[in-house]
């Protein structure tokens, strides 16, 4: 164990993650749990994301389809309205 510990090099990443992917991660991860915080039912915090949606951000659209066709700032948006429905 201690000869396999002493091999890896820890200065360096072991992968090498497009620019951004961190991030974005965290934003769906952040999307999930608050889908989840939001509905009690699992099944309706999954489909949530497929429905379409009359919130003007969507306009008519799902959020998956909003997110989908959008940038980081969407998966940044979709979050802020998620959160804002929590509270």
């Amino acid at each position: 164990m201690q000869k396999l510990q002493a091999d890896l090099d820890t200065s360096r990443p072991l992968v090498n993650l497009p620019q951004g992917f961190e991030e974005r991660i965290g934003y769906l991860l952040g999307i999930y749990k608050s889908l989840h915080t939001l509905f009690t039912d699992s099944q309706q915090a999954d489909g949530w994301i497929k429905k379409p949606n009359t919130h003007p951000i969507f306009a008519g659209e799902s959020a998956l389809c909003f997110v989908a066709s959008g940038d980081i700032e969407s998966l940044a948006k979709l979050l802020q309205y998620i959160r804002a429905q929590t509270a």
